[in-house]
């Protein structure tokens, strides 16, 4: 009976991997397809009208990430975060809480909020990052780790087995949230271009994965 029931989870276990693995295709090829269309002369249209300091930290600020962007708050106010930070996401009671915090704490000049974007520019905005943090609390989504493995940027995520089958040894992972576990992390990898250099061949490699016949038909035109 034992075995039995074993058999039975690994069947389930195998089966939302395959799942969640045909959801990472998709993802990584409605990237794949905004990619085409970019060039570094359209990636500095967008900074310039969203006014995209020179080095940014991403988040997302979303459902299933509440917290993390107190935490990256923090860390700017104690001196911590080598870099601006720049929050997407929906206009909520949540982002003008977050909005109040920054400027209460005067970090309002190192903080770009954006609540309306399009998803090309939204790529561009993971392309000229310094880095991703994403740490959603359960599950999560998909979309925001793909982004981050084709633009090459280092992600620290949050420790979860999905986020683990998208970006293997391409991210660094956080069990636990805390202050100076991130703070450490986020240095390493805004301060230390051979950890970047690492990151970003991972990247190439794990993006290898999703692509399909047709992709490689391009590539050979």
């Amino acid at each position: 009976m034992e075995e039995e029931s074993l058999r039975e989870e690994n069947r389930k276990a195998h089966e939302e991997d395959e799942r969640f693995r045909m959801t990472a295709v998709k993802a990584a090829g409605q990237v794949r397809q905004r990619m085409r269309c970019a060039t570094g002369e359209s990636d500095e249209v967008i900074r310039r009208k969203f006014m995209l300091p020179e080095r940014y930290i991403l988040t997302l600020m979303t459902v299933e990430t509440l917290g993390q962007e107190r935490m990256l708050l923090d860390l700017m106010a104690g001196g911590r975060l080598g870099a601006d930070l720049v929050l997407c996401g929906r206009r909520s009671f949540y982002a003008d809480m977050l909005l109040r915090t920054a400027r209460d704490r005067r970090l309002a000049l190192r903080t770009n909020f954006i609540y309306e974007y399009s998803p090309e520019e939204l790529s561009a905005f993971f392309r000229m990052a310094d880095g991703l943090v994403y740490l959603p609390r359960k599950r999560g989504r998909v979309q925001p780790v793909v982004e981050a493995l084709y633009a090459g940027i280092p992600a620290v995520l949050s420790d979860t087995r999905r986020n683990r089958l998208t970006a293997g040894d391409a991210a660094r992972y956080i069990a636990c949230p805390e202050l100076d576990e991130l703070a450490d992390t986020l240095d390493a990898i805004l301060s230390d271009s051979g950890l970047r250099r690492q990151v970003q061949g991972c990247c190439l490699r794990r993006v290898e994965r999703w692509k399909t016949p047709d992709d490689n038909l391009r590539t050979r035109e």
